[in-house]
């Protein structure tokens, strides 16, 4: 679902001609993995982590964080709203999946 919704807003941005925007799996030679990577005019611009209900941060999200230097998300299946977390200096927005993806065009 979450694939989807994401995929339906970067091809909204792309015919409102927002901008350059493609969606995009992301995965190193170590095996670490984020499960969206947006990029605009090529060049990653957020990263996103779904997960069932875990709210503590994946520690990939914050690896690919620091190594591309983009904003990141980490959407939960939880009423909760959302908040900021900071980790290590880092700040990552978590947030409800569904309050969060419908927010979107």
């Amino acid at each position: 679902m979450v694939a989807v919704e994401l995929l339906r807003s970067v091809t909204f941005w792309n015919n409102s001609d927002v901008g350059d925007f493609s969606l995009h799996y992301l995965r190193d030679k170590e095996k670490r993995e984020v499960d969206f990577l947006i990029a605009r005019k090529n060049r990653p611009f957020l990263i996103i982590e779904a997960r069932e209900g875990d709210e503590n941060i994946d520690e990939n999200l914050l690896y690919f964080q620091k190594k591309l230097k983009v904003p990141a998300v980490q959407l939960v299946n939880k009423k909760d709203g959302f908040r900021r977390r900071t980790v290590n200096g880092r700040k990552v927005l978590v947030a409800t999946a569904s309050t969060r993806l419908a927010s979107l065009p």
